[in-house]
Formats: C-alpha cells, structure tokens, sequence
C-alpha cells in the first residue's frame, strides 16, 4: 500500500473510531437501573422475578455491547497505528506527519 492510500486508511478507520463513539455513548445513556427501580413496584411474586430476571438479561446484553464496541475502537486505533508505521517519515515525511498526528488525536 502507498503512503497515501494508507494516510487515507487511517482518516477511514478515523470516522469508523467516532461513529463507534457514537454508538458507545448511546449504549451508556441506557438506565436499567432506572427501569428497575421503576417497574418493579409495578410487579409482585412470579411476574416481578421474570421482569428482574428480564432486567438482568437486559444489562448483561448491554454490557456486552459495549465491551463490543470499546474491542471495535481498540482493533480501529491498532490498525491505524499499524498502517502510521507504515508510512516512511524519510520519504514522505509530511504524510508520515498526517499519519501519526491522526493516530495520536
């Protein structure tokens, strides 16, 4: 790959790394706490154990969302930094420059 098809890589995977950021925020303003403390007066016995026990799948899958999403952005930064270190700083010192100022903000 040359050294601007990789500096374009790296602006790619750049935008990927923020829409993951996006969408990991989005995961972190859903409250099961919240809807726990809130649904379960509305329940008694039987039906509020299957709604607490609902409750709890909820969080497990929300949970593994976002460690989904935080190995997404960690595998985005390490192939940017793989392709930075690609980029020869002797004979492209100004993409090298782009590259790594992208990797590193």
């Amino acid at each position: 790959m040359d050294a601007q098809a990789a500096l374009n890589k790296i602006y790619e995977l750049d935008r990927a790394i923020s829409q993951f950021n996006n969408i990991r925020n989005e995961l972190g303003n859903y409250r099961i706490q919240t809807l726990a403390r809130s649904g379960s007066g509305r329940w008694a016995g039987q039906q509020k154990k299957r709604y607490m026990q609902q409750l709890d799948e909820a969080r497990l899958h929300l949970n593994q969302a976002r460690n989904q999403v935080g190995q997404a952005i960690s595998d985005c930064k390490s192939r940017q930094r793989s392709l930075a270190s690609t980029i020869d700083p002797i004979e492209h010192p100004i993409l090298s420059a782009q590259a790594w100022h992208a990797v590193i903000w």
